[in-house]
């Protein structure tokens, strides 16, 4: 068909697919492979899947609503940790008050209120890798098929060990960082005014 639509008169190669075994290879192969083949007296082109596929702009859209939704839960992360903590700091005025008139420091108060937003943040982040990682294994392990167009095709997901790593740590620094604040307050606080408070 090719040689009939492009009135060739001898069988040539027109293109040349390479498939690569490693993935994250595909950058420095890419810069390869142009700086042999892109020569002013070469008419031979590189592209990369991506630049030739439609679905690369698909690809990269999801990739951005991922990194929204990321930020949406970060901040909902945020707000939840900073709100507890702070209602943590306004019930318990008389007993930091009174720890303050025994001679506690005000450094240990913070402390204290930073692990706790700490642990706040590393139990529920454990909480919800485990159940993650959950769904995830118990989707594997049913396997949902399905037909796109005209392929089959098995939704198996994985998730990234550097994703989780990623996510924990910046949960943690979100928690430590939102229960700051609060800390910061408790630590402030006159042992008088402390111990008067209703």
């Amino acid at each position: 068909d090719a040689m009939t639509l492009l009135r060739m008169e001898k069988p040539e190669i027109i293109e040349i697919a390479v498939k690569l075994k490693e993935f994250d290879k595909l950058g420095s192969v890419y810069s390869s492979l142009k700086r042999t083949f892109s020569s002013p007296e070469s008419a031979a082109e590189v592209h990369t899947w991506e630049q030739l596929s439609p679905f690369a702009s698909v690809a990269r859209i999801v990739d951005l609503l991922i990194v929204v939704v990321k930020f949406i839960l970060i901040s909902i992360v945020l707000v939840s940790i900073l709100n507890i903590m702070t209602m943590s700091v306004f019930e318990r005025v008389s007993e930091i008050g009174t720890m303050a008139a025994i001679g506690t420091p005000p450094r240990r108060i913070l402390s204290m209120f930073l692990i706790e937003g700490f642990s706040m943040g590393l139990l529920s982040t454990a909480g919800g890798v485990i159940v993650g990682l959950g769904i995830n294994w118990l989707l594997n392990l049913i396997r949902i098929d399905f037909t796109f167009g005209q392929m089959n095709v098995s939704l198996a997901p994985s998730i990234p060990l550097s994703e989780v790593v990623v996510t924990v740590v910046i949960v943690m620094l979100v928690s430590l960082f939102a229960s700051f604040q609060p800390a910061y307050k408790a630590a402030k606080m006159e042992p008088v005014d402390a111990l008067g408070h209703v």
